[in-house]
């Protein structure tokens, strides 16, 4: 389904649709799913493909938000993304996956006025990338992106193999940011972040932070106490999970999972969790199963088959 739902011409609402099936598609992770960097991205040195493979790898990757240094600064970002990397197919941009690769481009590239013309719009920056231009100094296919600035087109190359040197990205960083707040009991401005980035998506804008705040948002309203807000956000984005996941398992067995061991994860680090993981995930799985019309029993059983939540 979410593959179906990226390609070919589409009214505005169809395009929304198809675009929050993206976002929902790039959270669909279980327990079994790991962090940027733990593992090495293979490089399918024979793909050579265009912005069709490059969709259908955009619909499976960021399944987790990447782990980096939190006290990373502003100019520390900045300077990862100087006018050096990325200039030509000798020096790339180090980059990991293809949503990293695109978050980078929406994200870090400016242009010579100092704007980004996408502003973390992930669906635009995808669509500058022109292909590939074979291998780099690495070993690696090297990408080109063709960003349009006022002063002319840019060329950015990169390598979205280079897991080891790839640098957090302005989103990213963001995202981290807004998450430590959330930590500190400070919540508000992530929901206002999250309602802003939703009200954007019936555009087709998607987004790192738009990507955190599918599966992130009804555990952060709960914190803040507004269950009911946290539910009509859980029903809406469960109506969307409508496919199946690249297991085969249904896409909202997926995406509930995730949002009940996010709201798991928040609770235990923000110490709000009086009772035992158990008697709170049972809690959630009630009252989250009913939200989004699942059959709690399937649901459970499904997720007897995904091993040990961590």
């Amino acid at each position: 389904m979410l593959l179906a739902a990226m390609g070919g011409e589409r009214s505005r609402g169809e395009q929304g649709a198809a675009w929050a099936a993206l976002a929902i598609g790039a959270t669909l992770c279980v327990t079994s799913c790991g962090r940027r960097g733990e593992e090495p991205v293979a490089d399918p040195s024979s793909a050579r493909g265009g912005q069709t493979e490059a969709q259908r790898q955009l619909a499976a990757d960021a399944t987790a938000l990447p782990a980096f240094d939190v006290e990373a600064g502003a100019e520390d970002l900045r300077s990862a993304a100087s006018a050096a990397l990325g200039s030509s197919k000798e020096t790339p941009a180090p980059t990991c996956g293809p949503t990293h690769s695109y978050d980078y481009i929406a994200s870090d590239i400016l242009c010579d006025d100092g704007r980004s013309p996408f502003l973390g719009d992930l669906r635009a920056a995808m669509g500058t990338r022109s292909g590939s231009v074979g291998t780099g100094p690495s070993g690696h296919v090297i990408d080109l992106y063709e960003v349009p600035c006022p002063e002319g087109v840019k060329q950015i190359y990169v390598d979205m193999y280079d897991c080891d040197n790839a640098s957090p990205t302005r989103s990213e960083f963001e995202v981290q940011s807004l998450m430590l707040g959330v930590l500190g009991g400070d919540t508000a401005p992530y929901i206002k972040r999250c309602e802003q980035e939703d009200a954007k998506r019936a555009s087709g804008r998607i987004s790192v932070l738009l990507q955190s705040c599918v599966t992130g948002m009804p555990g952060v309203l709960d914190v803040a106490g507004d269950r009911v807000a946290a539910l009509k956000w859980l029903k809406e984005w469960c109506a969307s999970a409508d496919g199946k996941a690249e297991d085969g398992a249904p896409e909202r067995f997926v995406y509930l999972h995730n949002v009940i061991e996010s709201e798991l994860n928040l609770t235990m680090e923000a110490n709000q969790g009086g009772k035992g993981d158990d008697d709170v995930r049972e809690q959630l799985t009630r009252d989250f199963t009913a939200a989004c019309k699942v059959e709690r029993a399937a649901f459970e059983r499904w997720r007897s088959t995904q091993g040990e939540p961590e």
